[in-house]
């Protein structure tokens, strides 16, 4: 074998019975002035008949988004966190917890028969380093870090 082999993991995959429970709920208030609240939350988990953990199974999370909008604008900022992954079967490591806060404006116009959008958005705020407990490359590379995007956008 080369040298490229060596490095590759090698992966086999099978099917398995599993039983899997999870909830997931959300509650969105208006609230005076244009603005709205949502509340959120969801978590699931699986399991083989045989009792161990199913792998790459999202953790649990709750957060809550605060947007508002009127006169052409839509802003919103959604604070979540994402709890520790600590069934992740097989014999793989835990994920780690994180915050994750997001936040968006986008303006909105016409111009003769097109609509404009302008818009501006961040991800990861908080900077902080995610792993996804579903990715295979986790172990790899972490999510993107602090991240911003600007843009227009023209329907006609």
């Amino acid at each position: 074998a080369d040298d490229a082999d060596e490095c590759l993991p090698v992966r086999q995959w099978s099917a398995a019975d599993a039983t899997f429970h999870g909830v997931e709920s959300e509650l969105r208030l208006a609230l005076p002035a244009g603005f709205e609240l949502a509340l959120f939350g969801d978590y699931v988990r699986g399991q083989f008949d045989g009792g161990s953990s199913v792998p790459r199974i999202p953790p649990g999370r709750f957060g809550a988004e605060l947007a508002w909008g009127g006169g052409g604008w839509e802003l919103s900022t959604r604070l979540a966190r994402v709890l520790e992954q600590d069934r992740t079967g097989g014999g793989v490591a835990s994920v780690d917890g994180y915050l994750a806060l997001s936040a968006q404006a986008e303006h909105g116009f016409d111009a003769g028969a097109s609509q404009w959008t302008v818009f501006l958005r961040g991800e990861n705020l908080l900077d902080e380093e995610v792993r996804n407990a579903s990715s295979l490359l986790r172990d790899i590379a972490p999510e993107p870090g602090l991240n911003l995007e600007a843009g227009v956008r023209l329907s006609f």
